[in-house]
């Protein structure tokens, strides 16, 4: 009796250990998404397995931002998509845990879920 339990306990250990715990996507607060922003010209959208919305800020600066999930897109909003390059916008983003198939794994990322134009 005494060895089945030790072992019982060995087993349940041992299969506990491998357990990931992964963070699963959750809505922003709005301290979150008031705090997190940048500003920056609007450069374009790169394209790869998904849509990065790219950026500079005024020292030059880079940033590129996922676009996964849906927000009000710039067409609801009244502009016109194709006439956004070179504007400068102020881009709120968070940082988030997503899994990606491809390429079959979770990373952390940064982003977009929304923006505004600054005339």
């Amino acid at each position: 009796m005494k060895i089945s339990v030790v072992f019982g306990l060995l087993l349940l250990m041992l299969c506990s250990c491998g357990e990931q715990k992964i963070s699963t996507p959750r809505r922003p607060t709005h301290a979150e998404i008031t705090n997190s922003y940048v500003i920056g010209v609007f450069k374009g959208i790169e394209w790869g397995d998904y849509p990065h919305w790219e950026f500079e800020n005024e020292k030059g600066e880079e940033f590129s931002f996922f676009h996964l999930s849906k927000f009000r897109t710039a067409t609801e909003k009244g502009y016109d998509f194709n006439n956004l390059e070179g504007k400068r916008m102020k881009v709120y983003w968070i940082e988030t845990n997503r899994y990606f198939d491809p390429p079959g794994e979770f990373a952390i990322i940064k982003e977009i879920i929304d923006f505004e134009i600054i005339e």
